[in-house]
Order: structure tokens, then C-alpha cells, then sequence
């Protein structure tokens, strides 16, 4: 009989592996030989998957892009605005429930490989992509569950708010509790 191989458990191994390393050090320290170590695999068998590391972190844009939305997904799944009081307590809950950990990826591996876009077309062309993907869902969810066409201003502070998050959890900068309000973001984004 032969052997059943899990091609994409193995990928997601690899990719976990390399986010794990990736907490503690610069990305673009990591190497493969080590993300093979990490994933209890050879370096052999790391490259008959992913050929080179800008692949693979090409592939873990994508995993880490296909987790938020899942996440998004599913937060608005299990969430009824009807249950809140207002449009901005439900999304005030969206936002304070964020888990980076459901992401995939660490707002500090988000911001790296953002910033290592810069050097690869083929990390951007992945970064852009998956933040496109990310956003018109974002967009297009939180309109469905408020059942009304959202405002471009609201729209803007939304989706300040979804990436700013990203960015203060990287540096600690600043608590998610003492993020502005909606409405502050709207009138500034009508300025």
C-alpha cells in the first residue's frame, strides 16, 4: 500500500516552523537549514517543498493572509449586531477581540516582511494581494452585518484601525484600549 503524504500539512509545518523562529529573530535571519531543524524534518526535504526561503516566505504571506480572513470570517459568523447596541459597539467588540495568534503570523512578523517587500517584488506582489483580499472582506462583511452601505469616511477609520493595530502591537506602542474611538477617525478622515 502505498504511502499517503499530506503535501499541505507539511507546507503548513514548515511554515509554523519558520514563525516560530522568526519571533525571536530578524526573518531574514532565519535559514532554512534551521526551519528544517525546528519543523523535526531534513533541509532535503524543507527544498522538495519550498525551493527557496523567499518562497517560503512568499508561502507564509499567504497562510498568514488566508488565516486573517478565516479569522474575520468567523468572528462575524458567531457576532449578531443585533446584540449590541450600537454599529459602534459592535465594531468596538470586533476590534477588541482581534487575536493576533489567529493570524498566523505575529504583528512583528507583519511588519517585517511589509518592510521586506521593499527589496522583493515577489514578497510585495504577496503583501499586496493578501491586505487586498483582507480589506475588501473587512469591508464588505462589516457592511453586510450592519445591512447598510458604509460611509467612505468610516470606511477609512476602519481600516486605519485594522492595520494600526498591526503596527502599535509590534512596538508596544500603544494598548488597543486607548485606540481612538470610530467616530474620532471619521471626522478626522473628513478633514
Amino acid at each position: 500500500m502505498p504511502l499517503i503524504v499530506d503535501k499541505e500539512a507539511i507546507k503548513i509545518e514548515i511554515i509554523a516552523a519558520f514563525e516560530r523562529l522568526s519571533r525571536e529573530r530578524p526573518l531574514t535571519d532565519v535559514s532554512l537549514r534551521e526551519i528544517a531543524a525546528e519543523a523535526g524534518m531534513s533541509h532535503t526535504k524543507v527544498l522538495r517543498y519550498f525551493h527557496s526561503k523567499s518562497e517560503l516566505h512568499e508561502a507564509s504571506v499567504h497562510w498568514a493572509g488566508n488565516a486573517a480572513k478565516q479569522s474575520i470570517t468567523r468572528w462575524f459568523q458567531t457576532h449578531s449586531r443585533e446584540d449590541y447596541d450600537s454599529d459602534r459597539a459592535f465594531l468596538d467588540e470586533f476590534f477588541s477581540d482581534l487575536n493576533y495568534d489567529d493570524y498566523g503570523f505575529s504583528p512583528r512578523n507583519i511588519v517585517m516582511t511589509c518592510a521586506l517587500g521593499a527589496y522583493s517584488d515577489n514578497i510585495r506582489a504577496a503583501v499586496k494581494e493578501e491586505y487586498n483580499s483582507i480589506r475588501e472582506l473587512l469591508l464588505s462583511t462589516v457592511e453586510e452585518a450592519l445591512g447598510k452601505p458604509l460611509d467612505p469616511a468610516v470606511s477609512y477609520a476602519l481600516l486605519v484601525l485594522f492595520n494600526g493595530m498591526y503596527f502599535t502591537a509590534f512596538n508596544e506602542g500603544v494598548p488597543a484600549q486607548k485606540l481612538l474611538p470610530l467616530e474620532k477617525f471619521a471626522e478626522l478622515a473628513e478633514k
